[in-house]
C-alpha cells in the first residue's frame, strides 16, 4: 500500500527552499520595494505618494525632501492618495508653538482617491532667516480627526496640551534632527494608530511613497478612527534673504 502525506505549507517552503525553487506568492508576504508598490497601486495597502515642490513664480519644481532651502524659496507639499480620507498638515515650531496649517481659511481638506492635491491650497510655507529645522507632520484619516477640527475651529489650528497627548497616541516623534520624510516606525500602542513602514524613493520623479502598517498583523489598510502618520524635516539654511 501506498501512504500518502499531507504536505502543510511550512513543510511545502522547507522542500522547496531546499530545491533551490522560488517560493509561490501565495505562501510568502512580498515585502519587497517593488511588492510593497504593486500592493499600493492596486488597494491592498494604504499608501500616499509624497511630492516636495518648489513654488517658483507660479511654477512647480520637484525637488528632493532632504535639500538646503534658502530664506524666502516656498515649498507645497503634493499628496496622491490611493485612498479617500482628511489631510491635516501640522507645524511643530522651534519656539514650541504647534498649528495646524492646513486647512485654514476654509479649505476643504479631503483627498480623494487618486487625486493630486498641493497643499496648503491657498497659500504657500515660506522659510525664514531662522536657521535650523522646520517639521512638519502630516495626518491623514478616513474620518476627520475631532481634536484637530476643534483646535481648527476655537484657535485657529494652534494646538494646546490635551491635543499634543492626543498626537502622540498616533505618532512618537524619534526622527526630529533626521533631514527629510520621516515616517513612524514604532508601533503605537492604541487602537485608532499604526506605524508606517520606511518610505520608498523614486528618483527620477523626486517622490517617496508612504504605506501603512497596520496594528493588527497582516493588515496594512486603515480602519475606520486610524491614522495614516508621516512627516517632513526641513533643513532652512538661513541668513539673510
Amino acid at each position: 500500500m501506498i501512504r500518502t502525506m499531507k504536505l502543510y505549507p511550512i513543510f511545502i517552503l522547507s522542500l522547496l527552499t531546499l530545491l533551490g525553487m522560488s517560493v509561490p506568492a501565495w505562501a510568502q508576504a512580498d515585502n519587497s520595494e517593488r511588492g510593497i508598490v504593486k500592493n499600493y497601486e492596486t488597494g491592498k495597502i494604504a499608501g500616499i505618494q509624497v511630492t516636495v515642490v518648489l513654488v517658483n513664480q507660479n511654477s512647480f519644481i520637484r525637488v528632493a525632501p532632504d535639500r538646503e532651502f534658502k530664506p524666502g524659496e516656498e515649498i507645497k507639499v503634493a499628496l496622491e492618495s490611493n485612498f479617500t480620507g482628511y489631510a491635516y498638515l501640522v507645524n511643530f515650531g522651534a519656539s514650541g508653538r504647534n498649528t495646524v496649517i492646513f486647512p485654514a481659511y476654509g479649505e476643504a481638506n479631503l483627498l480623494r482617491a487618486g487625486g493630486l492635491e498641493y497643499l496648503p491650497k491657498t497659500y504657500s510655507i515660506k522659510f525664514d532667516e531662522n536657521a535650523g529645522v522646520e517639521i512638519l507632520r502630516v495626518f491623514v484619516s478616513p474620518q476627520r480627526i475631532p481634536f484637530f477640527e476643534t483646535a481648527i475651529e476655537a484657535r485657529g489650528g494652534e494646538l494646546n496640551r490635551e491635543d499634543m497627548a492626543a498626537i502622540s497616541r498616533h505618532w512618537r516623534d524619534s526622527d526630529k534632527d533626521r533631514i527629510g520624510l520621516v515616517t513612524n516606525q514604532a508601533k503605537v500602542q492604541t487602537d485608532k494608530g499604526g506605524g508606517t513602514r520606511e518610505p520608498i524613493w523614486n528618483e527620477p520623479k523626486k517622490r517617496s511613497l508612504v504605506t501603512g502598517r497596520g496594528p493588527k498583523k497582516g493588515r496594512s489598510k486603515l480602519a475606520p478612527g486610524e491614522v495614516l502618520v508621516f512627516g517632513v524635516n526641513f533643513k532652512n539654511a538661513g541668513g539673510a534673504k
